[in-house]
């Protein structure tokens, strides 16, 4: 389906004429199959909020362009929408296990946008985010020799 994102549009097939032969119309058909595939895989892998961005699009080429471009000039905003999401991050009524989950997809969000968080910065995190009847455990992290990993 990638060569079908990469068809720029001078590459596009055109719509056979009257005289097509066989060749001309298969090749028209399955770029259009492909094409309208792609547009909904794009639509339905995209959240509300972009979807605007690509509804318009002709092809799926200019939709994936407005994407490209979209994710390129929110980067920063997104960088710090997720650093400062991560600060505020607390355990509240989750489990541990849901918890630590929570921070998980976070770092991978920032991994997404090539953001890596060191291992010691998620610990802090964590323990940070932990309410006050983790006090006992916070205070026994804190104090090792050897923080453990997150």
């Amino acid at each position: 389906m990638w060569k079908i994102v990469r068809t720029l549009d001078e590459d596009l097939p055109k719509l056979p004429e009257e005289n097509a032969t066989t060749v001309e119309i298969k090749t028209f058909k399955d770029w259009n199959q492909g094409a309208h595939k792609v547009m909904y895989w794009l639509s339905v892998n995209v959240t509300d909020t972009m979807i605007r961005h690509i509804q318009d699009a002709h092809t799926p080429a200019e939709a994936w362009q407005n994407l490209v471009q979209m994710f390129q000039t929110n980067t920063k905003v997104r960088k710090l929408q997720l650093k400062q999401e991560l600060h505020i991050v607390e355990k509240k009524n989750m489990s541990i296990n849901e918890y630590s989950l929570k921070i998980k997809g976070i770092v991978e969000s920032l991994a997404s946008i090539n953001v890596s968080v060191d291992d010691d910065d998620l610990v802090s995190v964590c323990l940070n985010g932990l309410g006050k009847e983790y006090k006992p455990f916070k205070t026994s992290i804190i104090v090792r020799e050897n923080v453990p990993n997150f």
